[in-house]
Parts: C-alpha cells; structure tokens; sequence
C-alpha cells in the first residue's frame, strides 16, 4: 500500500494516511464499506476538501476496540438437545 502523503518528510511506519482505496486495500473490504463507515461516523476520518483520508493509527487502535481474545481452554459446550431438556451428562 501506498502512502498518499510521503516525501522528504520524516515519517515513521505509523504515521501513514491512507485515502479510501488504500483503506480498502489494507482492511480487505469494497470502497463502498469505506464510504458507509465513514458517512454513518463508525470509523475515525478526515475530510480534506471534500475528500476521505484516514490516519493508519488511527484505524489500528479503532480496530483494537474490535478484538475478540481467544480462549486457552473452552470449557464443553452442551449441545442443544442437552440444554434444552436439561439432561447435563
């Protein structure tokens, strides 16, 4: 992916905005994912004249919020029949 604002400046790995394209790209989702987050105000955005950029760290932690830990040892799950009866073995 390709930073829409790069050069001479001193950047560092986090501090890359990307356009709505680049965000699709680096998230995996259509352009029109992008632009419903961004209208219903569900993802962090700046409009610059009119146009969507977002700052990569920005949406690192926005997707942080977003993080389902896993489960080292899930305890056993009754099937439905089980919970539904009552009948726990």
């Amino acid at each position: 992916m390709k930073p829409i604002l790069s050069g001479c400046d001193k950047r560092s790995g986090d501090d890359i905005i990307f356009d709505v394209q680049g965000l699709s790209k680096y998230l995996g989702v259509s352009h029109k994912w992008v632009y419903e987050r961004a209208q219903f105000k569900e993802i962090p955005h700046i409009k610059v004249k009119g146009l969507l950029r977002f700052r990569k760290d920005e949406i690192d932690r926005w997707l942080e919020r977003y993080n389902v830990p896993c489960v080292q040892h899930p305890g056993r799950i009754p099937d439905q029949r089980q919970r539904m009866t009552g009948n726990n073995p």
